[in-house]
């Protein structure tokens, strides 16, 4: 959701996989990004999975953007599965560090409050600027290690960056419009993981002229370790019978 005064919009797409195809529904999202999908709104459309063929050079000038969407989840989930092992190692040290150089602060102490029925503990984080640059060394040293992301922490330039003044000031700017929010179940597991950030037109966006917007990304996680069960839509719409698809 968004509301600039004389700009208000909102995007709300539910999304779901069964076996190897994919099923999008489109809710909410301004007319301006719908197109070619405007017959489309509120109706499950289905992007049934292709295996790749010699004649895929031929249909590649026909553009899809929910086809590109899939597309990408579809390589990304075989990335992730071919290198599952070393993601999740990789992301139990990086918890362990964080926890080892007290990477996160809390901003407020911490409270107990319901949220969608659930008695969640509440954690108001900051990060703490003097652990950013060991958490970093750890992490890059660890990450030579790797197959996949050793790639990633080679510019020395970053090590350089995080010891300068100019990061300094990024940092500051950083912690007062920044708000990162954990809430966690009785047993500990993560509930919900919030990103709050408070924009801040420049001076040269003359129409956004003493105005500002929040940005709120929030993860919600439920049912841990329960089965999901997953049910194609029955009455989905093949995404080649979609105007232009």
């Amino acid at each position: 959701n968004g509301d600039f005064g004389d700009l208000v919009y909102k995007f709300n797409i539910d999304a779901l996989k069964k076996d190897k195809d994919y099923y999008f529904k489109i809710n909410n999202i301004p007319s301006i990004f719908l197109g070619m999908f405007s017959d489309a709104k509120g109706k499950w459309v289905k992007i049934a999975h292709k295996e790749e063929t010699d004649d895929d050079e031929e249909e590649s000038y026909s553009f899809n953007p929910l086809q590109f969407i899939a597309d990408g989840f579809s390589g990304n989930e075989t990335l992730y599965k071919e290198n599952r092992t070393e993601i999740i190692g990789l992301l139990k040290k990086i918890a362990q560090f964080a926890d080892e150089e007290k990477l996160f602060l809390f901003k407020e102490k911490p409270s107990v409050e319901k949220v969608d029925g659930r008695e969640l503990y509440k954690y108001a984080l900051t990060l703490n600027k003097p652990a950013i640059l060991p958490f970093y060394q750890k992490l890059t040293e660890e990450a030579k290690k790797t197959k996949n992301f050793h790639e990633l922490f080679k510019d020395p330039a970053v090590i350089k960056y995080l010891q300068s003044e100019e990061f300094g000031e990024f940092f500051n700017y950083y912690n007062e419009n920044i708000n990162i929010t954990l809430w966690t179940d009785k047993e500990g597991y993560p509930a919900i993981v919030q990103y709050k950030v408070r924009l801040i037109p420049t001076d040269e966006a003359e129409q956004l002229k003493d105005k500002q917007a929040n940005l709120v990304i929030a993860l919600k996680i439920s049912d841990i370790n329960k089965p999901v069960i997953i049910e194609a839509p029955k009455d989905a719409t093949d995404i080649e019978k979609i105007g232009g698809g």
